[in-house]
């Protein structure tokens, strides 16, 4: 399976084009040397793995690699194919090692809005290194509050994602973000900067029991509506309680965001500061 970059501009609101084709679903990345993320910090390695949807081998251009070190910072390598599905990126050890790993294509997405960066990540077969496990807060995370003060507390998802805990009043509400390149974060808070007017996957894990409803406001109290979803997710390796949907949105100011998730038996915010 080769996957070359095409992208359609269509116009009409009622009509979205993404270069992200159902072809990719069901691919999977495998590590074959992760030892190497255990060398010491300032070490050059190369890391190789294979991209397979089942036993087919998945290439495409566009592939590239992110490692995370203890604070959250990001490094990104491009990578070479090396053979139909099998790639290698060469990157440095951070200082206090590899806490976290992602494995992505790059994509867009063309709407009415215009044209915006939206990667696919793909999971990884053989978890990270228990070292590059989930991120905890050691102090105890005050929860987030209108107008971000404080933003709700951000952790790191095992792939390098940033996670955040919904304040509630019932039941359990977890959001997980997927940054567009070029955003700035840290573990902490949930505080992204460079984000104003860039596509922004969050999938949400909601307790309770029926549909999920999804209301988001801005820093004046207007209404945001999604780029796409919210759609249901059977699944996926990201375990918090509750069901899980992702939906996207296009943050247009920057400011303290309330992002409103609720079903039967579950209501709770996410508080989180967009910026420029």
């Amino acid at each position: 399976m080769r996957f070359a970059f095409a992208m359609l501009l269509v116009s009409g609101a009622a009509l979205t084009a993404v270069s992200q084709p159902r072809a990719k679903e069901g691919v999977v990345a495998r590590l074959e040397n992760p030892t190497v993320l255990r060398a010491p910090a300032g070490t050059r390695v190369a890391l190789v793995w294979t991209l397979r949807a089942g036993k087919e081998p998945f290439g495409a251009s566009g592939i590239y690699v992110r490692v995370r070190d203890r604070i959250g910072k990001a490094t990104i390598s491009e990578a070479t194919e090396l053979g139909p599905g099998r790639f290698r990126a060469w990157l440095s050890i951070p200082r206090g090692g590899v806490r976290a790993i992602a494995i992505a294509l790059r994509g867009w997405v063309s709407d009415a809005r215009g044209t915006r960066r939206a990667d696919l990540v793909f999971p990884i077969a053989n978890e990270p290194a228990p070292a590059m496990r989930t991120v905890v807060i050691r102090k105890p995370a005050r929860l987030g509050h209108v107008k971000c003060r404080p933003p709700s507390p951000l952790g790191i998802f095992t792939r390098g994602l940033p996670e955040a805990r919904g304040t509630t009043t019932r039941g359990s509400v977890w959001a997980l973000f997927f940054p567009s390149r070029g955003m700035r974060w840290q573990p902490g808070s949930a505080i992204f900067a460079g984000s104003v007017g860039k596509a922004f996957k969050i999938v949400f894990r909601v307790t309770g029991s029926g549909p999920i409803r999804l209301s988001v406001r801005g820093p004046k109290g207007a209404a945001l509506r999604p780029d796409w979803g919210p759609q249901r997710h059977d699944g996926s390796t990201w375990q918090r309680p509750g069901d899980e949907w992702g939906v996207g949105f296009t943050f247009p100011t920057a400011g303290c965001w309330r992002l409103h998730a609720e079903r039967s038996g579950a209501s709770g915010d996410v508080w989180a500061l967009i910026g420029r």
